[in-house]
């Protein structure tokens, strides 16, 4: 009953359950638990959960799950934690993680994933599509775009992915990609990019380094974190503010009364 339902709403069910019933729901589905359901977690809940599987059944876990999403998860642990885990991790997973996490922790770099299509400009719409059609289907539903690179892999243009099914096979995606695409330094701080998102309507940002090189691709799911954090700090900012204005008129009162 629990395995088909889809990891947000196995992470729903495990945020309304006591610590005693959350080990029993563990128990039950063990290794049948879904990595991704870890994403969709409360901080508070995930650290039970992961407290619960243990540093080997997460370092197993890490690598089923988008680059951006493991990262998320590993940068709240301990860092002795993070250590245990990370050095657990196949060799190349391992690297993708301790190069994001080099980054400045509010920085595009911890927010992109590594997940992405890029080509040669020289190939054809045929060409890409076989290749494309030849490639784990896994991460398909995070793909909105291909972008094409120079041998350098320096960023050369976008493509979207309606516009690339709809041309006919011959065409070269450097006569189809469009140019001097939007794009952010790995560097950027998130409140930065979460803007560009909401005020160009993006639904995917490439990742460069300082000479231009493509790293990786913000995705607007991952944005959304970043732009509900900053509606909820201006929130709280508003509300002390009141606070203080309600608190300030009020002592002014009191002096008025009693002058």
């Amino acid at each position: 009953l629990i395995e088909p339902l889809h990891p947000a709403d196995q992470a729903d069910m495990l945020e309304r359950l006591s610590d005693e019933q959350i080990s029993d729901f563990l128990s039950l589905l063990g290794k049948s638990l879904d990595p991704e359901v870890l994403v969709y977690l409360d901080l508070n809940i995930q650290e039970k959960v992961i407290d619960f599987i243990g540093p080997k059944a997460l370092a197993k876990a890490i690598p089923e799950l988008h680059s951006d999403d493991a990262v998320e998860i590993l940068q709240e642990l301990e860092e002795a934690d993070r250590n245990v885990i990370i050095k657990q991790l196949p060799k190349a997973d391992r690297i993708l993680v301790e190069e994001a996490l080099s980054f400045p922790e509010s920085s595009a770099g911890r927010l992109m994933q590594r997940e992405f299509l890029a080509f040669p400009g020289n190939w054809t719409v045929g060409q890409t599509i076989d290749h494309m059609r030849n490639q784990s289907q896994e991460n398909e539903e995070n793909f909105y775009s291909v972008y094409i690179v120079d041998p350098a892999h320096r960023l050369l243009g976008v493509i979207s992915l309606s516009r690339l099914l709809s041309a006919k096979r011959p065409v070269r995606l450097s006569n189809l990609m469009e140019t001097s695409p939007r794009s952010v330094n790995v560097d950027t701080d998130q409140e930065e990019v979460s803007l560009l998102f909401q005020q160009y309507g993006l639904v995917n940002m490439p990742v460069t380094d300082k000479v231009g090189r493509l790293l990786g691709v913000i995705i607007v799911d991952d944005i959304v974190d970043v732009i509900n954090e900053e509606a909820e700090v201006s929130a709280n900012i508003s509300r002390l503010r009141f606070v203080r204005i309600f608190n300030t008129t009020k002592i002014n009162l009191l002096i008025l009364l009693f002058c």
